[in-house]
């Protein structure tokens, strides 16, 4: 993420991409657990990937507007919020 330049804007993601890479993981675990499908390493691979890959992307910015508004006492809203 740092080499891509992300850390230069800070854009707050919509939530609906991190619930849903959230929703995969846990349909693997519910269905692995009551026996509907067997989880396989490969599937445990491919979610926590997608996961790994998602999650700094949707915290990272939020980090950096919560210091931001530690530092400046002031609350910084993302243009891509809408708020």
């Amino acid at each position: 993420m740092p080499l891509s330049g992300a850390l230069k804007r800070i854009r707050i993601p919509r939530p609906t991409l991190m619930i849903a890479v959230i929703i995969s993981m846990l349909v693997d675990v519910v269905l692995n657990d009551t026996g509907i499908h067997a989880s396989t390493t490969m599937t445990r691979v491919v979610t926590g990937l997608l996961f790994g890959g998602v999650m700094p992307w949707c915290i990272i910015p939020l980090l950096i507007e919560a210091c931001l508004q530690l530092i400046y006492k002031k609350k910084i809203h993302s243009p891509d919020s809408g708020v």
